[in-house]
């Protein structure tokens, strides 16, 4: 016959040198264990290894996708200004740099 174990629940640290065993109670009363760090997205896994597995690959997914989007973005950016320095006649590139923009002329587009 199996025997039950009984594990004790592990403790976690935060903020403050604090170790709590439910991390809401020590998240939201002492802050996560790092808070040196002020910039990027902070986010804290608890569950088996199959979980942390599948939330790691879904973090790299994001993370990719959300890259991606920018890069298109930017081209978008790029494109939109070429084409609005053609239709204009006048280099919006060289405008943005020196902020000097040319008078506009009685033929040019609005």
């Amino acid at each position: 016959m199996n025997k039950l174990i009984h594990l004790p629940e592990p403790t976690l640290l935060f903020g403050h040198g604090q170790s709590v065993e439910d991390p809401r109670d020590g998240l939201s009363l002492f802050g996560p264990f790092d808070s040196a760090q002020t910039f990027g997205v902070r986010y804290g896994v608890i569950g088996t290894k199959t979980g942390i597995r599948r939330f790691a690959e879904w973090v790299e997914k994001i993370h990719d996708l959300l890259g991606n989007g920018l890069l298109l973005l930017v081209l978008a950016h790029l494109a939109g200004v070429a084409l609005a320095s053609l239709r204009h006649r006048e280099n919006l590139v060289r405008a943005m740099i020196s902020g000097r923009k040319r008078a506009p002329e009685p033929g040019d587009v609005s």
